[in-house]
């Protein structure tokens, strides 16, 4: 079974037993492996932060010294037919 699949599968199964934190990473997890991309760059843009993801952790603390994910809004591709607005 894929990586990426066990982590989905944590999504169902123990969610509960995380922390808050935990939970936020499964979030993002679940939601950067459901995305479509609309062209090969969203693709491997996609799958190098999913293995990112799965290869560090602290991925949403500036304590990792390589890199973390923050943002305060997620702007996406209007040709994707998808447009998502957060405060």
């Amino acid at each position: 079974m894929k990586r990426a699949e066990n982590m989905h599968l944590r999504t169902l199964i123990n969610i509960m037993q995380f922390n808050q934190e935990e939970r936020k990473i499964v979030r993002l997890f679940d939601e950067i492996n459901s995305y479509k991309p609309c062209n090969e760059q969203e693709d491997r843009d996609r799958k190098a932060m999913l293995s990112y993801m799965e290869s560090q952790a602290n991925v949403l603390s500036r304590q990792n010294e390589i890199a973390h994910f923050t943002a305060s809004a997620w702007v996406m591709n209007r040709g994707c037919g998808i447009e998502y607005t957060a405060n």
